[in-house]
């Protein structure tokens, strides 16, 4: 094959051929392929002009896998099928009997990624509302955690069908070359103004043992060695603009301090955060005198960019987001220093980016999507290079302030986030991912992994009836709800749900629709997929605010659902195919669950240990049933006949799956040495079989790109 990246698009004949997003694009259709049968595709095209074996192709795309002959032909019937629906590409793989299988067309490198679009100037988004309870932020002992979540929490798209990709037309060519390959998560890299060294954050971790974080220093050319071991975690290295001081995140217990390591290696703290929350990111000043912190100044609000001084204790708050948004992180100084970049996130993966001129205070915002951006620096004085999963992974975008117009940056590998300023001009590190998230199922005390795949799989939800189960993936490229049977087998993709990102979803009680919330116009709707209806997927609402978590009622007639339009998050309802609101909770409601056969809603509160009940059919308040009760739970608990269950996350790589009464008294702990997807969600079928997401594989390395 003509390209050596097997992730960058190529041609053959009338087709484009994504390898990176799974898909092959005709001149009037798109095909998503399962990722195992692209491999096969990009395989056969490397090797064009030879007869692949049967036995090849079983040992290279299975590798270590004992699978049978039939595993192939169904896989080569996909791909078959998958060409066929494109008259002019038809034959394009011969079966040679006997011996294997060639394609008959020669590939064809692409220079550029296909559909060059420049991203719309949107004017910014109404803020609205009284200040609410922003989402709480995780702190990097599990900072693997807080990308998946962010998830990973990640996925996100602004309409039914995939994003167009902007084009790299004007941009440099790179060459690539890995920094780091240590066991766990190498991250936050910050390269040294002389060029000769650079320093990052490593998450250590063995088996199911989970370390601290700590710093490592680093040479190209060498092995990178640990810089700081102290009792606590150390994150967010970032070198002063004269090389003479390293700046850094400490958390211990329950306290986030920032310190300064100088010269002679002597440690200094310098600012202790009143929330220990708050401090996720910082960059400092051009002239050295001072931080930019994303900072949370009062516990019940969002997060700002506030400069602090070195010298003493003054500190100046240089951005206003609305009061309901998560807030403003991820500041990067231009090179200049006279503008300050940052991501102004609505929710833990709705993020876009502003420009702040320090001199006027003037802030413009520069994108308007519903991605999650993880990271962003300034390339030259115009120009910013971020990480978006705006088409499907996270990749890398070039944007140009002036004129808002975006330009793709191939990568290595799957997944590029955090980019960070290195030594050459023009040159950047950058964070590779790789991770793997699968469906378990606990059953009568055996544990199994129905559901499968090299990318993510979450939110298997059994429909009332057990005889179907709906999860998401993103398997074919982009995050989409799928359907199988109830035991996880013949998973099948549901059309028109391409590149979208939930947390939650319902069955109504007659197993025939599904109720979700997903990104939609810069906030959270609420969607229903009705199996007999066309189109399935119909929208819900379109208020200016966030509508999430939904449940369809014990009767149908009504959909259930966590909303931040007055100012903090209450449950409402509404009915079932859309409609006017009502309050259901005044004081508070997050994430609710209803009994399995009354009409008592159990709910939990944002950022607050408990678990609540309300009785619909009666007029009293609403009592707490459970005290201990994780804030942390989000939706990995459900309510069955016999009581509650939840996931609780002990830390260290452990959780216990907790059972508890209706009215609160725990049952039994089962321990599950495992690590349980943070938004993986949670559900007990009829048969009593639990339902819930694992993190199977997750690492990441640093990378070095040189401009050629």
């Amino acid at each position: 094959m003509v390209a050596q990246d097997k992730s960058l698009p190529f041609r053959l004949g009338p087709l484009t051929v994504r390898p990176d997003l799974n898909r092959i694009e005709g001149p009037t259709e798109t095909v998503r392929l399962e990722p195992l049968v692209m491999r096969i595709l990009v395989y056969l095209a490397e090797h064009q002009g030879r007869t692949v074996s049967r036995e090849e192709l079983i040992r290279e795309i299975w590798a270590q896998q004992h699978v049978s002959d039939h595993a192939l032909n169904r896989a080569l019937s996909k791909l078959r099928k998958a060409l066929g629906n494109h008259p002019t590409a038809r034959g394009m793989i011969e079966t040679i009997p006997k011996i294997g299988y060639r394609l008959t067309v020669s590939p064809e490198p692409l220079a550029t990624p296909p559909h060059a679009t420049p991203i719309e100037d949107h004017p910014p988004l109404p803020t609205g509302g009284d200040q609410a309870p922003a989402a709480p932020s995780k702190v990097p002992a599990l900072m693997a955690g807080l990308l998946l979540l962010g998830l990973t929490t990640a996925w996100l798209s602004s309409r039914l069908e995939s994003p167009p990709m902007p084009s790299d037309e004007g941009s440099p060519g790179y060459r690539f070359r890995p920094l780091t390959s240590l066991p766990g998560y190498e991250m936050e890299p910050s390269w040294s103004p002389d060029g000769r060294s650079y320093v990052f954050s490593h998450f250590r971790y063995e088996g199911f043992r989970a370390y601290q974080t700590d710093l490592y220093s680093g040479e190209l050319g060498s092995s990178p060695n640990i810089l700081l071991e102290l009792p606590g975690d150390e994150f967010a290295p970032r070198w002063s603009p004269d090389g003479r001081q390293l700046a850094f995140l400490s958390k211990e217990a329950d306290a986030v301090t920032v310190m300064l390591r100088d010269e002679a290696g002597q440690l200094h703290r310098l600012y202790r955060s009143a929330n220990p929350q708050g401090q996720l990111d910082l960059e400092w000043a051009a002239n050295g005198d001072g931080l930019y912190l994303a900072d949370r100044p009062s516990k019940m609000g969002p997060l700002r960019i506030v400069w602090r001084s070195l010298a003493d204790d003054r500190f100046q708050i240089l951005t206003d987001p609305p009061a309901q948004y998560l807030g403003d992180r991820q500041p990067a100084r231009s090179p200049d220093g006279t503008r300050l970049a940052f991501v102004r996130f609505r929710t833990q993966a709705i993020g876009d980016i502003h420009v702040l001129a320090l001199a006027s205070g003037k802030t413009v915002r520069l994108t308007a999507e519903n991605h999650d951006i993880q990271g962003l620096m300034w390339l030259d004085g115009r120009t910013l290079l971020f990480s978006s999963n705006r088409a499907g992974n996270y990749s890398l975008w070039k944007l140009d302030t002036a004129t808002q117009s975006l330009a793709y940056v191939p990568t290595q590998g799957r997944n590029a986030t955090r980019p960070a300023p290195a030594a050459r001009p023009g040159a950047f590190a950058y964070e590779e991912w790789k991770s793997e998230i699968n469906v378990l199922r606990l059953a009568g005390g055996t544990l199994s992994r129905p559901i499968v795949s090299t990318h993510w799989d979450w939110q298997a939800t059994p429909s009332p009836d057990g005889t179907r189960l709906a999860f998401l993936s993103n398997r074919s490229g982009s995050t989409e709800l799928w359907l199988a049977d109830g035991d996880g087998a013949e998973p099948r993709r549901v059309k028109g749900f391409a590149q979208r990102f939930s947390t939650s979803m319902s069955w109504s009680p007659d197993g025939r629709d599904l109720v979700f919330a997903v990104p939609q116009d810069g906030q959270f709707d609420l969607f229903r997929y009705r199996s007999a209806a066309e189109p399935a997927v119909q929208r819900l609402t379109r208020d200016a605010t966030d509508e999430r978590f939904p449940v369809f009622g014990p009767e149908g007639r009504y959909i259930y659902f966590t909303t931040n339009r007055n100012g903090s998050w209450q449950l409402m309802r509404m009915p079932a195919m859309g409609g006017t609101a009502e309050a259901v909770t005044r004081d508070g409601g997050f994430i609710g669950r209803f009994g399995a056969r009354d009409s008592r809603l159990y709910f939990s509160r944002q950022g607050e240990p408990g678990l609540w009940r309300l009785d619909l059919a009666a007029s009293e308040a609403p009592e707490k049933v459970a005290e201990d009760f994780p804030a942390t739970a989000a939706t990995n608990w459900c309510v069955t006949e016999s009581g509650v269950v939840y996931l609780n996350e002990k830390g260290n790589m452990e959780t216990e799956l907790v059972y508890l009464d209706h009215d609160g008294a725990t049952r039994r702990r089962v321990p599950l040495e495992m690590e349980i997807y943070p938004l993986g969600g949670l559900h007990v079928g009829l048969d009593g079989d639990v339902w819930m997401s694992v993190i199977d594989k997750s690492d990441s390395d640093l990378w070095l790109a040189n401009p050629e």
